[in-house]
């Protein structure tokens, strides 16, 4: 079972040097689609702004989005052969990216860093 602590998330990325640097200019509205859940992470001007559940009537830059089974190997603190970057997940597993793809592989070291950060705010069992 997957459980993110979304709230030592947040702390977590805004407190992290190496997002701050990756990710500077950077706006988005990022959803993550976990199996049946989905969560709205908007970044502003290099800071994440939001962190809340992603409604319907939301809009967003960027949809990643893939099975919670994909999620659990993906958000290991050592993840499996081809779960360890969102690149192989999209080529090799069930994991989607949409949206303003230009942008989000702009900011890839961004992303590749916040999935970092997720990690360790991560349990699994």
């Amino acid at each position: 079972m997957l459980k993110i602590d979304f709230e030592g998330f947040h702390e977590g990325l805004n407190k992290d040097s190496e997002f701050a640097h990756s990710a500077r200019y950077w706006d988005a509205r990022i959803r993550l689609g976990m199996g049946d859940e989905a969560v709205l992470l908007r970044v502003r001007d290099g800071v994440l702004d939001e962190v809340r559940p992603y409604q319907i009537e939301d809009s967003c830059s960027l949809d990643i989005s893939a099975p919670t089974s994909d999620w659990e190997k993906f958000l290991l603190p050592v993840p499996p052969p081809m779960y360890h970057s969102l690149y192989a997940v999209t080529f090799h597993h069930d994991f989607k990216v949409t949206g303003d793809l230009t942008d989000g592989w702009a900011y890839m070291q961004a992303l590749i860093r916040l999935f970092e950060v997720m990690r360790q705010h991560t349990e699994i069992s």
